[in-house]
């Protein structure tokens, strides 16, 4: 069996400089999947503490039964968060160090560790992460409680400091701070809980320590973990920026809110990333950092709802961008360069404000650039964005689609407008060559000039579709109404082939909500998809999104006399032909026939026995049953 050792600094030629350090402050562990790793396949057989001078590193199997417990030792997965690796657990395995004297990981009393994990565990199952323990009265630990919130114990297994947030399969970064008194957490950088706390470690026994489960098996963890560092101190708030805008770069975490902002800085504590009231969502960077270790090549925002991804990438459609961080063969030309950019929160859908020339409709959302440094001064950095989630959108030709940047956020005036290097329609992912360095602090967006191939859907407010008997409701809503005509509603059996079936004037109020409602009196019986195009008045025309609605009808049909005595007649009063069956009531077949639309017809049934008899129905895909009973 061939073992290999992977350091990913020396394999995929990394920056290396000595006595790294996560933004630069010097931990007493560090533990990350892209560091000193021993495979055997894709299981890791040893997992090394990267921490200068570190000896003791995890190399134990947990001695489980394997059905409850763990007893096997985790994956390494890449990528994994952020085009980085992460090593797995996958409820049944750990790995550990019986032989971890305390002080090498902690102090008594002041501590502090930063976790990156995705907890994908159901609530109600509990699993450690991370754990370093002399029997429960001594240990500090990062674990996944019972009630599916992220929870941290120190000193000892009475003392849990609980977050107030449910962890999902999101990615977490979790900060720990610990003193004589206090037990605080950090979820991406902001305070969750705070614990009373008032005995102390004893650092100077030698226990074990823990990644995924207990030594014994115990409380296996289901998740990913890319990196975990721990400091044998509470360190002060300058040197928690720096650790949590190192791990917030390399692994795509948005660090505070719009109501409680939080710059991103480099090891020499220089801002990288201004901490803004508007534009603190979704933010991202790349990076290079010597002295952190970190060389982030390519990078998108895990937080949620992001969907831009830039990478240093060599330009042209020849060119695409790598599959992880480590295969991305292009760097930065120099230390301490970083590119991070974050949007103002509005809606992925288009508008008609604030066009350049040449740009029939752009998105809402605009996003805004931070460059620091020199390195990316002759680089090419590929922007690609990932529309998919505007739902159901048909893209024909991504081609027509732009990328708007502009020095001050006012695009109408003095913006450039880019064209796509590469994309994909069906994907409706559309990507763009940018020198970044000429566009510094610039804001950008995503602009068509041709809104039938390369759509932007209008925001409608609140479009929906709704079976009201027989018939489909739709309601819409719209804001800022300028130059509008009117709407055309179409309809759809497969979300491909369209026909209008109505129109609907447009109030074309450019203040307050305009409120809409359209009929379809005579919908298609099953699934149906409907969407609204809004045509303005200089014959442009977008869409909305598509609305789908399965609707079930009841067939208009009645039948007399009931009770019959020597016929039945039946009135078919649709618009088409229905097929009719009898049965009696111990289910076997009578007759069947059908009925021309919109005229009667009779059954005989002089013949029948007295008794309870259904006929069933049937019109397209639906059935419809009615009883009758035959009396002589």
């Amino acid at each position: 069996m061939k073992y290999w050792v992977l350091t990913f600094c020396i394999l995929f030629n990394c920056v290396l400089v000595f006595a790294q350090s996560p933004g630069g402050v010097t931990p007493t562990a560090w533990f990350k999947a892209d560091g000193t790793l021993t495979l055997s396949g894709s299981t890791v057989t040893q997992w090394n503490n990267d921490a200068s001078g570190a000896t003791v590193h995890l190399t134990t199997t947990p001695t489980g039964n394997g059905t409850t417990t763990a007893n096997a030792k985790p994956s390494f997965l890449t990528p994994g968060l952020n085009f980085n690796p992460a090593v797995t657990f996958n409820g049944l395995q750990g790995i550990y160090n019986g032989t971890a004297l305390g002080s090498q990981f902690i102090s008594n009393n002041n501590n502090s560790y930063f976790i990156v994990f995705s907890n994908v565990v159901s609530t109600g199952t509990s699993g450690v992460m991370f754990k370093w323990e002399y029997l429960t009265s001594n240990r500090i630990s990062s674990e996944i409680s019972t009630t599916g919130r992220w929870r941290s114990d120190f000193p000892t297994s009475s003392d849990q400091c609980i977050s107030s947030t449910t962890v999902t399969t999101n990615a977490y970064l979790g900060t720990s701070l610990t003193s004589a008194t206090a037990d605080s957490l950090l979820i991406n950088g902001v305070r969750e809980t705070v614990l009373s706390i008032s005995s102390s470690a004893d650092n100077t026994q030698t226990g074990k320590i823990f990644m995924g489960s207990n030594a014994n098996g115990a409380f296996p963890y289901t998740g990913y973990i890319t990196e975990m560092v721990l400091y044998n101190s509470k360190i002060g708030d300058v040197a928690r920026n720096k650790v949590q805008s190192y791990l917030a770069v390399k692994y795509g975490f948005t660090l505070g809110t719009t109501s409680n902002a939080v710059d991103y800085v480099n090891s020499s504590n220089t801002t990288i990333w201004t901490g803004s009231s508007t534009y603190q969502n979704n933010v991202a960077g790349i990076g290079r950092d010597d002295n952190s270790g970190l060389n982030q090549k390519q990078s998108y925002s895990n937080s949620g709802g992001g969907v831009v991804t830039m990478a240093i990438l060599a330009s042209g459609a020849g060119n695409s961008i790598p599959s992880t961080n480590a295969t991305n063969a292009n760097t930065f030309s120099a230390d301490n360069t970083f590119l991070l950019w974050g949007h103002n929160g509005n809606s992925l859908y288009g508008n008609r404000t604030d066009l350049p020339s040449g740009i029939q409709q752009k998105s809402q959302r605009t996003w805004k650039t931070q460059l620091t440094g020199t390195g990316l001064a002759a680089q090419n950095v590929r922007v690609k964005f990932d529309l998919s989630s505007l739902t159901l959108l048909t893209v024909t030709d991504y081609t027509n689609y732009r990328l708007l940047l502009d020095a001050d956020g006012t695009f109408a005036t003095g913006a450039t407008a880019i064209a796509p290097v590469l994309g994909n329609n069906g994907s409706k992912i559309v990507e763009f060559d940018v020198t970044m360095s000429s566009y510094s602090g610039y804001y950008f967006t995503i602009g068509t000039t041709d809104l039938g191939s390369a759509p932007l859907p209008l925001e409608f407010l609140n479009f929906t579709a709704t079976q009201v008997e027989n018939k489909v409701q739709l309601s819409w809503k719209t804001t800022a109404e300028v130059n509008c005509k009117n709407f055309e509603i179409e309809w759809s059996k497969d979300a491909q082939n369209w026909e209008k079936i109505g129109t609907v004037d447009a109030l074309n109020k450019a203040t307050g909500i305009n409120n809409y409602t359209f009929i379809d009196e005579n919908p298609h019986s099953g699934l149906s998809y409907y969407r609204i195009k809004q045509v303005d008045f200089d014959g442009i025309f977008t869409y909305s999104t598509v609305q789908s609605v399965t609707t079930h009808k009841q067939i208009n049909v009645s039948i007399e006399p009931n009770p019959a005595d020597d016929f039945l007649e039946i009135y078919n009063k649709e618009g088409e032909e229905i097929v009719y069956s009898v049965f009696d009531m111990n289910g076997k077949h009578i007759q069947t026939g059908h009925i021309n639309a919109q005229t009667k017809s009779k059954i005989e049934t002089e013949q029948y026995r007295d008794g309870l008899y259904l006929i069933d129905f049937l019109l397209q895909d639906e059935s419809y049953v009615q009883k009758f009973v035959v009396k002589h």
